[in-house]
């Protein structure tokens, strides 16, 4: 009796400060589960080419990937010469105010 008594009175009560800032949030919440989505994604790829035997092979040329990018993001399916093209391809496409 005295829970439903007290979501009767939450419901009833003005909005405090730290509810309406949780509400606002869920917009980056969400961006933030779609960025660990899609490393997880990533991360199930490479473990792909790692079954396959193409782990540590750029997926554009099949040349080697840098030791040193392997060890800062080891799911990059990109050489650092490919990542940047790419970048700078989605650069462009990519509307700016």
């Amino acid at each position: 009796m005295k829970r439903t008594k007290a979501r009767e009175n939450s419901s009833t009560r003005p909005m405090t400060l730290a509810t309406r800032a949780s509400r606002t949030r869920w917009p980056e919440e969400f961006t933030e589960a779609e960025h660990n989505s899609a490393m997880l994604q990533q991360v199930r790829e490479a473990l792909g080419r790692v079954a396959d035997g193409t782990f540590g092979r750029c997926i554009v040329d099949g040349g080697p990937i840098e030791e040193r990018r392997l060890e800062a993001v080891p799911w990059t399916p990109y050489c650092l010469k490919h990542e940047q093209r790419l970048e700078v391809a989605a650069s462009t496409r990519t509307p700016t105010l």
